[in-house]
């Protein structure tokens, strides 16, 4: 009854309010969910769950150790939990980053897609391994401290030169913001993605998982075969040598305009 009087008492204004603060929890804790399910971090939150209902039975039924026990190892086991689930944490930032919401706040950088098709077609075509990652909204500032910088205009010339097996820099990744490549010789983080085969090489562990962790298009060309592939959101997506341009445009620019 107490209840019912306060829910009297309040006004359009109020009860809104009321509504919007659940609908936006709701839908927070349903990104989280669909973000971090089949996920270990996942099965990480059961565990706490576990622990919380295990908590919250021990008090109840007045069982001492327990309770002590689950009281003084808690705090340990969230920091060991954080620690575990750091990749998938970081996962989850990242796909809040490529929300709706976060993209009307990004304005994209014009780049040079012809430049860098013309150079992956004619490094695939000659079998030349190649990495390049194709940057969106975040910068991988660890990634690129740890690599060569070299803040250089794009060009189908350079990236050749870059990947050209003779050269120091050829092993690893170029980094691409805009029209400027930001560094080479870049270590990528790699997937251990189930959707990979086991005849899939390093450069193809590094494409994906480097866009399963960080908003970008990540383009390989396969030494063994000559094939190009494209990783984004952690999803591979084959294409012919003719249609890597406008695959390009269309993976850039979605969701930007």
């Amino acid at each position: 009854m107490i209840f019912g009087k306060e829910l009297e008492t309040l006004d359009f204004g109020g009860l809104f309010l009321i509504f919007l603060d659940i609908g936006i929890v709701s839908c927070l804790f349903y990104l989280i969910f669909t973000l971090i399910s089949r996920t270990r971090a996942f099965q990480l939150l059961l565990g706490v769950v576990f622990i919380l209902i295990a908590d919250v039975t021990a008090r109840y039924l007045k069982l001492e150790t327990l309770t002590w026990i689950i009281t003084h190892v808690s705090s340990y086991l969230v920091i060991g939990l954080l620690i575990l689930a750091q990749p998938e944490l970081r996962r989850v930032m990242t796909g809040l980053t490529k929300t709706r919401i976060f993209q009307s706040f990004y304005h994209p950088k014009p780049i040079p897609i012809k430049e860098i098709t013309t150079a992956c077609r004619n490094m695939a075509s000659k079998r030349i391994g190649a990495i390049l990652v194709i940057l969106r909204t975040l910068k991988p500032q660890q990634i690129i401290d740890q690599a060569v910088p070299v803040h250089a205009s794009i060009s189908a010339e350079l990236i050749e030169t870059i990947f050209y097996k003779d050269t120091p820099l050829h092993d690893g990744a170029v980094i691409i913001e805009g029209a400027k490549i930001l560094a080479a010789s870049c270590y990528l983080p790699l997937s251990s993605s189930r959707n990979l085969k086991k005849t899939h090489g390093a450069r193809y562990r590094a494409g994906l998982g480097m866009s399963e962790e960080i908003d970008s298009v990540v383009i390989v060309t396969s030494e063994e075969s000559g094939r190009i592939c494209i990783f984004q959101n952690g999803e591979i997506i084959n294409t012919k040598s003719s249609e890597l341009e406008p695959t390009l445009q269309h993976l850039l620019h979605k969701g930007t305009s």
